[in-house]
């Protein structure tokens, strides 16, 4: 837990310039470079062994996991934080995910999440008659 700091004394120039941003998720490591350009020494503290926050995953039992809202990260939220952290958008390989995720039910069967909500309705429809529509 964080507690709040009084300072006797004003801060020195070299401290009012220095920035330490608590997490390495997408936000901390944005504010992080946007911070870095403007001439600050930041310093980005981690709990996790990776750096990515909700934007990264973890392997556990032989599966795979992402850790978060990757579906929201589509282009023109990626184009815009590109241009706001000045990095060209082609220096980074995307690839789409067109199967965001599969659902493993008990019995074996899965159930498909894909990017184009038609497509998963046709799954849903296929699988479960009559909820396609939904």
């Amino acid at each position: 837990m964080f507690a709040s700091l009084s300072l006797v004394a004003p801060m020195s120039a070299s401290l009012a310039s220095s920035i330490i941003i608590i997490g390495a998720g997408v936000g901390g490591l944005s504010a992080a470079i946007r911070l870095a350009r403007q001439g600050y020494s930041v310093q980005v503290l981690e709990a996790r062994a990776q750096a990515g926050g909700l934007a990264s995953g973890f392997t556990a039992g032989g599966f795979t996991f992402d850790a978060g809202p990757y579906i929201l990260l589509d282009k023109p939220g990626l184009e815009w934080a590109f241009v706001q952290l000045g990095i060209a958008a082609e220096a980074l390989p995307l690839t789409p995910i067109e199967h965001v995720y599969h659902v493993l039910h008990e019995d074996g069967a899965t159930t498909a999440f894909d990017r184009s909500l038609a497509t998963t309705a046709a799954g849903f429809e296929a699988q479960f008659p009559g909820s396609g529509a939904l």
